[in-house]
């Protein structure tokens, strides 16, 4: 019996300073990117390509393109938003992330100290090509963390997280533009239309459930299969990233 306490409490120990050293290591990632310098060129090739801006327009992407990769670090630590990517929800921050990329050897640094693997870039047209089930769970995930970031309910708010509004705030000629609705919408009406199929066959139609109940792996969430004929919202939008 002695024995029996003393090998429980020695594994409580284990566990807890397990726990611990995670915690801390999360801690140290998310410190790491909150306290990283970008290089300059970045702030200088937004400019280029968006003259209109002003020095504090471009400050606001390159701390937007920050926000990304905690956004990126939140979702893997959270098993329910780890889709295996993220969605990049704007062309200017796009651009930032880009020139980023081509400083080869800082960026494989900043992915290894920041996330402890490499973030890849995909491009639009890539993305489109990815099985649509992977691109909404990743659209959805990514909004769910951006929501959770702003403190915002990802179900109901009427106000767009930062990313998702700053192409149509800082007049991004080729930006992107959304409405919360329009968002939740593309997500939910296409796990409805997998449940139809997989149930009966058929499309449309059934009740709109709540995102966190299709992120909390709701009956109506599908993996696998190639979902029928019904084809599943669009596949419009920005480029996405994934380890």
């Amino acid at each position: 019996m002695g024995k029996t306490e003393v090998t429980k409490d020695a594994d409580n120990g284990f566990f807890s300073k397990v726990a611990n050293f995670l915690s801390f290591v999360i801690d140290s990632k998310s410190t790491f990117i909150e306290g990283y310098s970008f290089p300059d060129r970045l702030k200088v090739e937004v400019k280029n390509k968006y003259p209109h801006l002003s020095d504090e327009d471009a400050d606001r992407v390159i701390e937007e393109l920050r926000k990304f990769f905690l956004c990126y670090l939140a979702m893997n630590r959270d098993v329910k938003l780890n889709a295996k990517g993220i969605y990049m929800p704007s062309a200017v921050v796009d651009h930032a992330w880009h020139w980023f990329l081509l400083f080869t050897e800082r960026y494989e640094k900043f992915c290894e100290y920041g996330f402890g693997q490499f973030l890849h870039h995909h491009p639009k047209e890539e993305s489109c090509m990815q099985d649509m089930e992977s691109t909404i769970n990743i659209k959805r995930n990514t909004w769910i963390a951006y929501c959770k970031m702003d403190d915002m309910d990802a179900d109901t708010t009427n106000i767009l997280p930062s990313i998702y509004r700053i192409d149509e705030e800082l007049n991004i000629p080729d930006g992107l533009t959304y409405t919360p609705d329009e968002v939740r919408k593309e997500i939910i009406s296409f796990d409805i239309q997998k449940k139809r199929v997989l149930n009966d066959g058929s499309c449309g139609g059934g009740d709109i459930l709540p995102l966190a109940m299709v992120a909390d792996g709701g009956s109506h969430s599908v993996h696998g299969g190639d979902g029928g004929s019904c084809s599943g919202g669009s596949c419009g939008g920005g480029s996405c990233g994934g380890g």
